[in-house]
């Protein structure tokens, strides 16, 4: 068993078809989440991505996040990760270092200069992280030795 980590970008290809990486998030969904024992990390940041104010108005996109949701939670697989220990420095990345652990500014949002948090956390096993925005946590996940499933 992995403890797999989500990016937004993930669970928003997945519940929607039109998303350019639809096909390639099932295909991980069904791999490594759907028919095995792995358990999917969610950081709240993500989830906040993921049910934005644009998608809540779309029930089609909900009704698919809802039963990828259901299957994992009915399954034990799902585990929501509190961010409360990461928010305070990410914000304050993102307004005074805008890159704390490059030598030229990214422009991260929030949401993953948090998630890049808690895979720099050594207290919290994370095996894998499910991004396609791999140059984003590249350099973290090499350190931490997390994979990056894209």
């Amino acid at each position: 068993m992995s403890y797999i980590c989500a990016d937004a970008c993930f669970v928003i290809a997945l519940s929607d078809p039109r998303d350019g990486y639809h096909d390639r998030a099932l295909q991980i969904y069904e791999e490594y989440l759907e028919n095995s024992a792995n358990v999917l990390f969610l950081p709240w940041p993500a989830i906040y991505e993921a049910v934005s104010t644009r998608a809540a108005r779309n029930p089609t996109y909900l009704a698919r996040l809802r039963a990828n949701w259901n299957t994992l939670q009915s399954l034990g697989r799902l585990e929501l990760l509190d961010d409360s220990p990461y928010r305070d420095q990410a914000l304050d990345d993102s307004f005074i270092n805008p890159s704390p652990s490059r030598r030229k500014p990214v422009h991260l949002s929030a949401a993953d200069r948090v998630i890049r948090s808690m895979i720099a956390d050594g207290s919290l096993r994370l095996d894998a992280l499910i991004s396609f925005n791999y140059s984003d946590f590249a350099d973290v996940c090499a350190v931490r030795k997390c994979v990056v499933i894209d």
